[in-house]
């Protein structure tokens, strides 16, 4: 399974390239891969880190989470003192 995930890509990567070498010289492919290196680095430094949003998303629900617990607790409360 692993190999078959590993060299398929592999092996498209290379008969890609080497066609597109064969119509348009092997400049095709370098601007091409380079192209897909800068657009790599420019979404690197721009892409939000979606760990840290992931971590104040789940803060948050907790904090609503237990905001809306002590509601449903004091509700009797809440209601007794029209609030």
């Amino acid at each position: 399974m692993i190999y078959k995930n590993l060299a398929k890509p592999t092996i498209d990567l290379f008969m890609f390239s080497s066609k597109l070498a064969e119509l348009v010289g092997w400049r095709g492919p370098m601007y091409l891969y380079g192209w897909y290196f800068l657009t790599g680095i420019l979404l690197k430094y721009i892409a939000p880190s979606f760990g840290v949003m992931a971590a104040k998303k789940s803060k948050l629900e907790g904090i609503f989470r237990g905001s809306h617990s002590k509601i449903v607790h004091h509700s009797e409360e809440i209601a007794f003192f029209k609030g």
